[in-house]
């Protein structure tokens, strides 16, 4: 260690240097103040023994003017003198020093306290190492969250979450909200929404964010159904996320028509649907399944809900963070309190009234977790008006045909509808139509299953009971149907610029007597409707639509052009 001894005293720095040098200590010596402050210059020792009566300067002067150039070095600097006691300590550590000796010099206490100082040296440059190292991973840290951020806010521009239907709350715990939001439509008519949550934050979460937007919009864009896109998320994150990280998420797709909804929840809080109309919770959606990313594909169940809905209504679609939100007690903000803003402000603003809410609750405490709500007003409207204006590229006809038969074994697999907009959307000029060809097929599909094959009757869908009774008694008679089938025929003949589509619908049920309805008139479907809306819909796209045989079989025209053919 090299040691720098300042005295005025001859004596008392041969002494010193003497007891030093036993040591092993290499010394330097210095007569004052001043000279004290050009050896520490030229010579940089790793601790000073100071004087503190010396002429020219004294040692408290010296100690505070080298102490200034230390800069990040700790040299310390152990006042000699023969005052002793509380006050030579307290006026040691006012001018800067760090310990002192008394006079005359004990060779004992001396070296006990170089010692001292010596191994406070090494722990402040452990701590100074420990601190460069930190700021290390602060800055990697910070490159992590920055490039997370970058990821979360390119998926989110490709959603359509800026449209008028649609709000959400979004408070992130850390430097961005790892909770994932994401809405699109679906060609096939209405819309797919998916809230999630991820176990960690920052990059971590970002990672696991990539694959699911990416097949959530691309399928949802090629018109799959619910479950397949929950099923191909869930296999791409057991790919992709670490052991013990999955994605607490809600999946819903909502028809144009605001009629019904099909929900898929895995660890998500209850989805709450809003009525102004009785201006209460008409539905809560509980989780039924596990999260995203646990279960292996063979155990992972993928079967959605449907449920019943009406134009108007909103959904309530969060993370928990807004429920287990906390205040200064550790009460939590709880489901009954968002349940009374949502209530009380009937969907006027109710974002901002929540977010005043959750503030004033956990009076400006730190949040523990991401906070994420969306709000869905369920207009058909403006579903329909967000699908109109989006712009179209020119397209041309051209004449083709084709036909399928669906037997009972198919029907109760699959869902033939979306195999034919599948195969429809191929087609050159009929993917800007695809929302209206879809509403036209799977009404006379399902009239031809539900009514012709299985003698379904649709007015008991009037309520949400009834609703959920149909679709029970549906399943049942479609597992216990032995021999029926369904026949689809397209043709399509150029017109101008665009073309006819003539569709035909075979089923083999019994039919029915078709002769009441009048399938001339263009008038819009009322929402309060409590069955026949199809028909309706149906008789207002197309060019024409007539019945045949014993009214198993239904010859539907459709006319499209450059423009979207689309209105309710």
């Amino acid at each position: 260690m090299k040691v720098l001894v300042v005295d005025d005293d001859a004596t008392n720095r041969l002494v010193l240097k003497g007891l030093l040098e036993k040591d092993n200590h290499t010394v330097i010596l210095a007569v004052n103040g001043i000279e004290a402050i050009q050896r520490y210059e030229n010579e940089g020792p790793d601790l000073i023994l100071m004087d503190v009566m010396m002429p020219e300067m004294d040692g408290y002067q010296a100690t505070k003017e080298i102490k200034k150039r230390c800069g990040e070095r700790f040299v310390p600097i152990i006042f000699l003198t023969a005052v002793s006691g509380n006050e030579a300590l307290v006026t040691c550590l006012e001018y800067g020093g760090d310990d002192y000796i008394g006079k005359p010099f004990n060779r004992t206490v001396l070296s006990a306290k170089i010692e001292a100082m010596n191994r406070i040296v090494a722990l402040y440059y452990q701590v100074q190492s420990q601190k460069e190292e930190l700021e290390v991973h602060k800055r990697h840290v910070q490159r992590e969250t920055e490039v997370a951020e970058k990821i979360f806010n390119g998926i989110l521009e490709r959603s359509d979450l800026n449209v008028g239907f649609i709000n959400t709350l979004r408070k992130s715990a850390e430097a961005f909200n790892g909770d994932i939001v994401l809405a699109t439509r679906n060609p096939n008519g209405g819309m797919n929404i998916l809230v999630g949550d991820f176990t960690g934050h920052g990059l971590a979460a970002a990672i696991g964010a990539m694959p699911v937007s990416d097949v959530f919009y691309g399928m949802s864009k090629k018109g799959f159904e619910l479950e397949d896109i929950v099923s191909e998320i869930n296999k791409k994150l057991r790919i992709v996320l670490p052991m013990g990280r999955f994605l607490a998420a809600c999946i819903i797709h909502i028809d144009t028509r605001c009629e019904y909804l099909k929900i898929w929840n895995g660890g998500m809080p209850e989805v709450l649907v809003y009525r102004p109309s009785t201006q209460q919770i008409a539905e809560v959606l509980p989780s039924e399944h596990v999260p995203l990313g646990i279960s292996a594909p063979a155990q992972f169940e993928t079967q959605a809900k449907r449920v019943k809905i009406y134009p108007g209504d909103y959904l309530y679609i969060y993370s928990d963070g807004v429920i287990e939100t906390t205040n200064k007690e550790d009460e939590l903000y709880g489901l009954d309190r968002l349940v009374n803003v949502i209530t009380q402000f009937d969907g006027e603003n109710v974002i901002s009234e929540l977010d005043a809410s959750l503030n004033r609750f956990s009076n400006s405490l730190p949040q523990a977790d991401d906070i994420t709500l969306m709000e869905f007003h369920c207009s058909p409207t403006q579903l329909l008006q967000l699908d109109n204006e989006i712009s179209v590229g020119k397209t041309y006809a051209t004449a083709w045909n084709m036909s399928f038969l669906f037997e009972i074994d198919t029907l109760q697999r699959l869902d033939p509808v979306t195999f034919l907009m599948k195969t429809l959307n191929e087609i050159q000029g009929l993917r800007n139509h695809s929302e209206s060809l879809f509403m036209v097929i799977s009404e006379l599909f399902s009239n031809a299953l539900e009514h012709g094959v299985l003698g379904l009757d649709s007015s008991i869908k009037g309520s949400p009971e009834g609703f959920a009774k149909y679709y029970f008694e549906r399943e049942r008679l479609l597992k216990a149907t032995e021999h029926a089938y369904i026949k689809v025929s397209f043709s399509q003949k150029t017109i101008g610029g665009g073309g006819e589509i003539t569709i035909v619908v075979e089923d083999s049920g019994n039919g029915f007597d078709y002769n009441e309805i009048d399938y001339t008139s263009n008038t819009l479907p009322d929402e309060t409707m409590k069955s026949g809306r199809g028909q309706a819909i149906v008789a207002n796209l197309c060019k024409s639509v007539n019945y045949l045989g014993g009214g198993n079989i239904v010859e539907a025209v459709y006319a499209w052009n450059n423009t979207p053919h689309l209105s309710l």
